[in-house]
């Protein structure tokens, strides 16, 4: 994490600016943590329905696991997309952002000086 408190007499400025890669790091591991948690539900949650399709051989059996998709699988399916597609904007933005957290480093090392 940088600070720039200490050259706020060098160049004016009132507030302190803070860069923490470690914590922009931390967000896009704990995405991807959740991420392969929300894939394993999902497995989860298919294997069972098909198990579940196969005990419901029914004209109701179908409505009940048709029903099932609606209201268990496709909410997880949903949040798996959503967290994956967060997780990978994240990644994106971090890959952006590798550059300006080597200028700013660079920026801070020489304004220490």
């Amino acid at each position: 994490m940088a600070d720039l408190s200490g050259i706020e007499s060098l160049t004016g400025l009132k507030h302190n600016i803070v860069i923490d890669e470690e914590a922009f790091d931390r967000a896009v591991e704990e995405m991807k943590a959740l991420e392969d948690d929300v894939q394993k539900l999902e497995k989860d949650v298919l294997e069972m329905m098909n198990l579940l399709r196969e005990g419901f051989n029914t004209p109701a059996g179908r409505k009940f696991i048709n029903a099932c998709f609606s209201y268990v699988y496709n909410p997880v399916y949903m949040q798996r997309k959503v967290i994956s597609q967060i997780y990978e904007n994240l990644l994106t933005a971090k890959q952006g952002y590798r550059s300006i957290f080597a200028d700013y480093k660079n920026l801070v090392d020489y304004m220490s000086k």
